[in-house]
């Protein structure tokens, strides 16, 4: 009689399958892992997209990396190739609440072989991919750097091709189904090549009236790392027309400690500007955790208006399993 072997990583498959599934077959390992981030300080920025003259301490949940509970696994197919699926959800760890959508966050099956890898579902958009495979800084708020962009950081409904790496290049489709009539669907594409410790990467992401251009690139050497980026952002509302520049590094003093810089600047069709500068002091504990001490300064002028400056400063500690 088989035997089926558990252990805690295995828990959500157990769950997932029928209580026969165990003694009929051998189960693959489903993978339980995450990250939890928690922030204590004093935010200062807009409210209500009116001014930035609002304080609030508070504690504030996802601040350096994301809060986020996930789940994935994977089965090897008769020629090779694997199929998979991944399931993860936004977790605010200041209150304990998920989001309306609990797998929100992403929610898709796929299957990779010699060419290339196809995903269906809930899945990241091409136009923060390059952001965060790149970036220093790997969160969408509050820091507000990876996330220049007028589309959102994960598309629903979405087909994904990814190309193998030939010489250096690689090649990213994206296409977004509306499922509503007259809907628009989401397209993009995305275009990288690394060679030795730079990589090049530009993308176009286009539907429902908005298009967006991005050019980047990022060097490592060293534990160092240093991502700019230029973007373009049209729509038929002048509020998400402009120009965006960001200029992020990461540089390690010593084997536990780093200090990680930024600089975004975002420049509007209406004549509005806002400038953001981050400081992050970073603190390693263990292999998978540290603490860190961080500071936001933003500058908003808007046309004809008068400037407004808020300054941040925070205390927090992230742990990834």
């Amino acid at each position: 009689m088989p035997i089926c072997r558990v252990s805690w990583e295995m828990l959500p498959a157990l769950i997932l399958l029928p209580a026969s599934a165990c003694s009929q077959t051998s189960v693959s390992p489903v993978v339980l892992y995450g990250n939890v981030d928690v922030a204590l300080g004093g935010f200062q920025r807009a409210v209500s997209g009116e001014d930035l003259r609002h304080r609030l301490t508070k504690l504030e949940s996802g601040v350096f990396s994301g809060s986020y509970l996930g789940i994935r696994g994977q089965e090897v197919l008769p020629d090779g190739g694997r199929i998979f699926f991944k399931l993860e959800a936004t977790i605010a760890v200041d209150t304990g609440a998920a989001t309306p959508d609990f797998w929100g966050r992403t929610s898709e099956v796929g299957v990779v072989n010699d060419a290339g890898t196809w995903t269906v579902g809930n899945s990241l958009s091409l136009s923060f991919r390059g952001n965060l495979a790149n970036s220093p800084f790997t969160v969408f708020r509050p820091w507000g750097l990876v996330g220049v962009t007028n589309f959102g950081a994960f598309q629903r409904d979405t087909l994904t091709y990814v190309s193998p790496v030939l010489a250096g290049f690689q090649a990213s489709v994206q296409h977004g189904l509306s499922e509503e009539p007259g809907g628009e669907a989401l397209r993009a594409v995305q275009g990288s090549y690394a060679r030795g410790a730079w990589t090049l990467v530009g993308t176009y992401t286009a539907g429902a009236g908005r298009r967006l251009w991005q050019w980047g690139g990022a060097y490592r050497f060293q534990g160092t790392r240093w991502f700019a980026q230029l973007a373009q952002a049209d729509s038929a509302r002048d509020e998400e027309r402009g120009q965006h520049a960001q200029v992020s590094v990461r540089l390690p003093l010593s084997e536990r400690l780093a200090l990680q810089a930024a600089w975004m600047h975002a420049h509007w069709h209406d004549g509005t500007t806002r400038d953001t500068v981050v400081l992050v002091y970073e603190h390693g504990l263990t292999v998978r955790s540290s603490a860190y001490a961080g500071g936001i300064w933003q500058a908003r002028r808007g046309a004809g208006a008068r400037s407004d400056l808020g300054r941040s400063g925070l205390l927090g500690v992230r742990l990834r399993f």
